[in-house]
């Protein structure tokens, strides 16, 4: 397992830095700005810290301007480094699925504790596919988000392979379909959902990745079916979403 700092706070990074717990670092435009200062000397210095690797996120929403964006940060950054814009595939190309859930300070030990052994139970079928796991842990006040992420090998969609990060980064990931991998890959997800739902955590993705609709009681799932047929009668709205 890779243990990723989500943070602007140099403090906080040295500090995780020097206990030597942490591959790598994961920044956003919202972190950097409650940081203060300029963002791309934060970045920079992250960089230098971290030996691992650092991914930023650029704010613009359209491909041209993330493109822009991108250029301009480059010449802060350290020559070799890497620093994707938006990371749609894993460092080596990999498709990749987190499954983030929100948990008491109380818990989070033994949150944390229980992906880790949720994870050795499936390491060997995982390393039989050359699978790997990746667990963000972001501390805030009162409770800790725990995001693992599983890559594995496989066929990129059209969706990934329009992606700026992917294009000007030179990836290409796999051209081969690998069913085997991804049904791993669902089902490790789905461990994990119960995992967290086991917890009484709260979830970042309701109703898609994790449990909603199926937990209601029946007057109020018959409330959430008016309320949707009102707004959305031709089911436009993220058509699937706060099903399950």
């Amino acid at each position: 397992m890779k243990l990723f700092v989500d943070s602007g706070n140099i403090k906080d990074v040295e500090a995780l830095a020097a206990l030597g717990v942490i591959d790598g670092a994961t920044t956003n435009p919202s972190l950097l700005a409650k940081a203060g200062g300029d963002p791309r000397q934060i970045m920079k210095e992250i960089c230098r810290i971290v030996q691992g690797p650092v991914s930023g996120e650029v704010v613009s929403t359209t491909a041209d301007e993330m493109v822009r964006e991108g250029r301009e940060i480059a010449p802060c950054l350290p020559a070799g480094r890497h620093v994707p814009a938006r990371e749609l595939i894993g460092p080596d190309g990999e498709r990749w699925v987190p499954t983030a859930a929100v948990v008491p300070l109380s818990m989070a030990e033994t949150a944390a504790t229980r992906v880790r052994q949720l994870f050795g139970v499936h390491r060997a079928r995982m390393q039989g596919f050359g699978m790997w796991e990746s667990c963000t842990v972001v501390s805030r006040p009162g409770a800790v988000i725990i995001e693992p992420c599983i890559y594995w090998h496989d066929e990129l969609s059209p969706v990934h392979l329009e992606q700026p990060d992917v294009v000007h980064a030179g990836k290409s990931g796999s051209a081969i379909h690998f069913p085997e991998g991804r049904e791993l890959a669902i089902e490790l997800r789905a461990r994990l959902t119960e995992l967290f739902t086991e917890l009484g955590a709260v979830h970042l993705e309701p109703g898609k990745a994790h449990p909603f609709r199926t937990l209601l009681a029946p007057q109020a799932a018959e409330a959430l079916e008016r309320l949707r047929q009102a707004f959305d009668p031709d089911d436009r709205l993220n058509p699937g979403n706060l099903e399950r």
